[in-house]
């Protein structure tokens, strides 16, 4: 979550390096909602790695979540998607420390991967660690697996 900070600065950034595949923004006097697609290996590799990213801003009290999840095609492994997300991470911390936005982290999130199909869930840990903590169902595929 970032706080005290200047939306369109925020906006800018995530068109100009996030959105080169898509990006739908949504504005009124007091909630700005934005989602941005990025493939970054779009003249090369188009459809190998995809970036969503999802910003929510509340103009009332200056404050804007942001979401970045990484997905890829049958080639890319979850450290790349995971490599993703993070430099996604360390670029907004960048802009908010350069900008001085106050910078407040979220509850902690896992990713999980189902083993049978490959496909990715990010959940809450608190969640992961607690009723899905035997097992899971992958909405993707159906069957059960266990976190790891």
């Amino acid at each position: 979550m970032l706080k005290n900070i200047n939306v369109e600065i925020l906006l800018g950034f995530l068109e100009e390096s996030y959105a080169n595949t898509f990006k739908r923004v949504k504005k009124n006097p007091s909630i700005i909602f934005g989602v941005f697609l990025h493939d970054p290996f779009l003249e090369k590799r188009p459809r190998e790695l995809s970036l969503t990213s999802v910003l929510d801003y509340e103009a009332s009290e200056n404050v804007a979540t942001l979401w970045c999840i990484a997905t890829g095609g049958v080639r890319m492994e979850d450290m790349a998607l995971q490599a993703a997300e993070r430099d996604f991470t360390l670029y907004v911390r960048k802009l908010a420390i350069d900008n001085n936005w106050k910078i407040e982290h979220g509850p902690e999130k896992m990713i999980l991967t189902c083993p049978y199909c490959n496909a990715r869930y990010t959940y809450l840990a608190e969640e992961v660690k607690g009723s899905f903590a035997d097992s899971t169902k992958c909405q993707n595929c159906g069957r059960l697996f266990r976190p790891e």
